[in-house]
């Protein structure tokens, strides 16, 4: 069996479409990654069923407050969020 490359005319989408497609798989990346990096919803210590579901409603729930901040422009970005939550906490330990 021979492939050959894909041509621009045998592609089944077009550019428009493409770039539509590609939009809406960047958008769902970046909740992936919110999720991972300001939820945390990957590091628990625990082991039993219900804490694990707890602690990933609770790391969803983060995120969709997250997302309520931003839609009202609340915030600008969400690093910006978990950068800043611990400041306080931190200022605190210094003094």
């Amino acid at each position: 069996m021979r492939f050959s490359c894909p041509t621009a005319t045998s592609l089944p989408l077009d550019r428009k479409t493409f770039t539509e497609q590609h939009d809406r798989h960047w958008h769902i990346e970046q909740c992936h990654r919110a999720i991972k990096q300001v939820c945390n919803i990957e590091h628990f210590q625990v082991r039993s069923k219900t804490a694990i579901r707890n602690h990933l409603f609770a790391a969803l729930c983060g995120y969709v407050q997250l997302q309520k901040l931003s839609a009202m422009s609340l915030i600008d970005n969400y690093y910006s969020v978990q950068r800043n939550l611990f400041n306080g906490v931190i200022a605190g330990k210094i003094k």
